[in-house]
Formats: structure tokens, C-alpha cells, sequence
């Protein structure tokens, strides 16, 4: 029986787009499909320190940070959809796909509120 992944495409792009975080999400629903949840949660760190971390280095030397966050987030994405995918899902080259909409939408309706939230308290 082959897996249900959300596509490397997607998780990819997502990643790109928004966030390694998100990317790292996405990858979950795959890692847990095959029962490899345990990498889980290192991934998801790695994700949500990545872009800080990386930005950091990158702002300096490119001198734009809007330059800086894509920048990271498309190393952060190749990374993630070529080296850490074949590591951990390697073996299940053949996969059928999952659509990624719902994991997308609910991050970004979580972080629109986060921000909403920081807008509020700033006004006070």
C-alpha cells in the first residue's frame, strides 16, 4: 500500500512562500503517515529556528531584509525537500498525494490572529 504525502512540491513552495515552520508541518503529516513520528519534533525546531538564525547571518551581507527571509526560506525549502526527504522518507519513493490546504490554512489563521493580537495590545 503506498503512503499519502503532501507532495515535495508542495511542502516546497509552502515553505518558500511562508515559513520553513509551515514546511515543517507539512512534513509531519508525512513523516506520521509512515509512522516516522519521532523525527517530528527535531524537524519542526530545526524549522522554526531556521529563518531566525540563518536571517541573522544573511541581513548583514545582502543588506535587505526582505532579501534575507526569502533567501532563507528557499535554502531552508531545498534543504528540507532533498536532503532531510531523503533521509527520512527515502524509502517510499512511490506515494500517492495529499492535498496540503487545511495545514495551510490553519497556520495562517493562527498566525493572522497572533498578529491581529500583537496589533491590538500595541494600540493600548
Amino acid at each position: 500500500m503506498t503512503p499519502r504525502f503532501i507532495s515535495k512540491t508542495s511542502v516546497g513552495i509552502w515553505t518558500l512562500l511562508l515559513s520553513p515552520f509551515l514546511g515543517t508541518i507539512l512534513f509531519s503529516y508525512n513523516l506520521s503517515e509512515v509512522g516516522k513520528r519521532l523525527w517530528s519534533w527535531p524537524i519542526m525546531v530545526l524549522g522554526i529556528l531556521w529563518t531566525p538564525l540563518l536571517r541573522k547571518f544573511l541581513t548583514p551581507l545582502l543588506g535587505n531584509e526582505l532579501a534575507s527571509y526569502f533567501l532563507a526560506n528557499a535554502i531552508g525549502s531545498l534543504i528540507m525537500i532533498t536532503l532531510v526527504w531523503k533521509l527520512t522518507l527515502g524509502d517510499y519513493p512511490d506515494y500517492t498525494t495529499r492535498p496540503a490546504w487545511m495545514p495551510v490554512l490553519i497556520f495562517a489563521v493562527i498566525c493572522g490572529g497572533l498578529l491581529g493580537l500583537q496589533w491590538l495590545l500595541s494600540k493600548g
